[in-house]
């Protein structure tokens, strides 16, 4: 399912974010606080097709969520696996409201990293206010 050579893309060309509860680490009288990981970003190159320069010309977006709440314990190479399925995946992604505002400034990152790529990928925002409505990117493709 999980192919080492996605993994090794994802680490060696891609954008790695790390999405923490409690906000970003700081050290407050001493002692560090938040920064707990919960969650990861990544986006790197799905496409073997490269330019002149050999950027890459399509890049994949997914990102993995740890349950806290129900007790789990986040496993960082477990998520970095479950979010680089989910960049080249061809199913829509199910984004959790939580999740919505990082995702889309993990997206304008990315855009601005992978300069001359397109960021492609399927993205559903589920809302917070109306369950029975999603609001559906599709395909969605973002040039630099």
């Amino acid at each position: 399912m999980y192919s080492p050579d996605v993994i090794d893309t994802a680490v060696n060309r891609g954008l790695i974010e790390f999405y923490c509860k409690g906000g970003k680490k700081r050290k407050v009288h001493g002692k560090w606080l938040g920064g707990h990981r919960k969650g990861i970003f990544v986006a790197f190159p799905i496409d073997p097709q490269v330019d002149e320069l050999d950027a890459p010309k399509s890049i994949g977006v997914g990102f993995a969520l740890c349950n806290t709440k129900a007790g789990d314990e986040f496993d960082a190479m477990l998520a970095l696996r479950i979010a680089a399925f989910r960049a080249i995946c061809d199913r829509p992604m199910i984004v959790p409201p939580s999740m919505k505002r990082r995702m889309m400034k993990f997206i304008d990152r990315a855009t601005r990293y992978f300069q001359n790529a397109n960021i492609v990928t399927s993205l559903i925002f589920e809302d917070t206010k109306d369950e029975n409505t999603k609001e559906t990117s599709g395909e969605m493709e973002a040039a630099g």
